[in-house]
């Protein structure tokens, strides 16, 4: 696989990669660092078969983020200046590395004072950022696709989740909220 990384870097990137390694092999995507002489980019591989408006809304918003100035990985356009990348049957996205630190939460470690007030920050920017933003793409799910996916499978969600069932209830009252 890593070959194929390399191989498919330069021919739709004209990026010379030296090196590929696994970050994450998940249950959608496999990601990758790619590392060239200088540089560090990350490769997004999807597992699923989305449509290529899905992808398109995902990245362009990421990329409307970054110009922005949210610390997130930029999206790079690849030849056909497209940030789709088709490539033996495969769709990807390449992103600029953006280091940091891999913070672990659960139910024993909890975010501290700093951690979350950072964060509040950026979602306060990101909200702000996009309350008017508009997409050429429309994506095949939304949030409101995702809530009424709850409602139908309300049986699940309540015994396959701890609060499953207070869960389910503030997804119903959300819903009866944006009827009115």
């Amino acid at each position: 696989m890593q070959n194929e990384i390399k191989k498919m870097c330069f021919a739709e990137y004209g990026i010379l990669v030296k090196s590929v390694s696994l970050l994450q092999d998940g249950s959608d995507n496999l990601v990758y660092q790619c590392q060239t002489d200088t540089t560090k980019y990350v490769l997004r591989i999807s597992k699923k078969q989305k449509s290529d408006e899905d992808f398109l809304f995902e990245t362009n918003l990421i990329k409307y983020l970054y110009d922005n100035g949210i610390p997130v990985a930029e999206p790079i356009y690849n030849n056909a200046h497209s940030f789709l990348t088709k490539y033996n049957e495969q769709k990807m996205i390449l992103f600029s590395f953006c280091d940091g630190e891999k913070i672990i939460f659960d139910k024993n470690s909890f975010p501290n004072e700093q951690q979350a007030y950072n964060a509040g920050i950026i979602l306060a920017k990101i909200h702000n950022l996009t309350e008017n933003y508009t997409s050429p793409y429309k994506p095949s799910r939304t949030m409101i696709s995702e809530l009424k996916r709850i409602v139908e499978n309300q049986r699940e969600f309540e015994q396959k989740y701890e609060n499953g069932t207070t869960f389910v209830a503030q997804v119903y009252d959300i819903l009866e909220g944006l009827d009115k």
